[in-house]
């Protein structure tokens, strides 16, 4: 069972906790739709459930809200009691016909906790308080959560993980969804997810006004991918201006147009924070080029498909036989690629576009 500080407000220092903070998904909306008695008879029975939980893992509650703030010695307690209250709402759910689903948030940290005195909690105190960055920082780590998912912060997850054979728990998934910053907090956080197969949603939560997404620089996911339709509307337009040099002895009626495929950009440092770049100038620049009506593209699924049967890896330079087969199997009269590579918080574009016909590089 958790212990609490019994030392005097001097000797008291902060102590070293994993709290768990879960929260009803839709609860207004519940409220709602099933009117007061009703509902207050629902979430009386999902109190019952979240407080019968707390012996079997050792956790004590510490304040409610829709949710539960719980106090634990270990992650994997905390780890445990999620998993099987996720579970016990399924089941209440289904029982009572209702779509009940919680979110939670596992953070480890130091806290400052307190026992109040027996006449202030007779005057309506909470039996313990908890304060310290911890509790903020678990909070905005549940807020980012989906219903039936566990958010947990790196500490808690790789101690939950060393010890998850207590869990005796065969379909989990340990997941990792990057670098977060948590507004108010200097350094990123690293996001992880621990679920069910089947069961939890084990997929990246969104960005919140408190938390989003960062590369390994530090610069948010959002803002750099902001960047892209920029980047490629200045390279689309030089194309068509190429383009229109090279070929402009060409009819360009609708049935004479010239037809591009956009064969892939090269991650030159192999940086993954950086690779969903590759797809997104692809696609991005793909839908630039057709947007005016002047080009066909090919799709990007022809050209993934004809890469892998002719067994082409790198698009950097295309000799005159692979030309030639792509040129067969696509029909196209240009090939476009390149590469990025990620500088401090820019990004170094090279592309390349060639001829099918005489192989010419540009």
């Amino acid at each position: 069972m958790v212990q609490s500080d019994q030392t005097s407000e001097k000797d008291r220092s902060a102590v070293l906790r994993t709290l768990l903070i879960t929260d009803l998904v839709n609860s207004t909306k519940l409220l709602e739709e099933l009117g007061d008695k009703r509902a207050f008879e629902i979430f009386g029975l999902h109190d019952r459930i979240a407080r019968d939980l707390l012996p079997r893992f050792s956790g004590r509650e510490i304040d409610k809200t829709d949710g539960f703030l719980l106090l634990f010695d270990r992650p994997i307690d905390a780890l445990g009691y999620s998993l099987a209250y996720h579970r016990a709402l399924d089941e209440l759910s289904k029982t009572e016909e209702v779509d009940l689903a919680a979110r939670a948030g596992i953070h480890l940290g130091e806290v400052w906790v307190r026992e109040n005195t027996p006449e202030d909690i007779a005057r309506g105190a909470k039996p313990l308080e908890v304060e310290g960055l911890a509790k903020p920082m678990a909070a905005r780590l549940m807020s980012l959560a989906k219903g039936r998912q566990t958010l947990v912060t790196r500490g808690a997850y790789d101690l939950a993980k060393r010890a998850a054979v207590d869990l005796k728990e065969s379909r989990l998934s340990w997941c990792s969804h990057g670098a977060y910053a948590f507004k108010g907090v200097d350094e990123p956080i690293r996001v992880h997810e621990i679920g069910e197969e089947g069961f939890a949603p084990l997929e990246r939560p969104p960005d919140s006004a408190k938390v989003w997404r960062v590369t390994r620089s530090g610069t948010p996911v959002a803002k750099a991918r902001r960047r892209v339709p920029l980047i490629i509307g200045g390279v689309a337009a030089l194309i068509i201006a190429l383009l229109a040099v090279v070929f402009m002895q060409q009819s360009t009626s609708m049935d004479d147009r010239l037809t591009v495929a956009v064969l892939g950009f090269k991650n030159v440092k192999g940086d993954q924070d950086a690779q969903w770049l590759s797809t997104a100038l692809v696609e991005s620049l793909g839908a630039e080029l057709a947007s005016g009506g002047q080009l066909r593209t090919v799709s990007g699924e022809a050209i993934s498909r004809a890469r892998r049967d002719l067994g082409i890896d790198s698009v950097q330079t295309l000799a005159e036989d692979t030309l030639a087969l792509l040129h067969k199997r696509l029909g196209a009269d240009l090939f476009v690629a390149g590469s990025f590579m990620k500088v401090g918080s820019g990004i170094n574009l090279s592309i390349w576009a060639q001829d099918a016909d005489t192989g010419e590089q540009t």
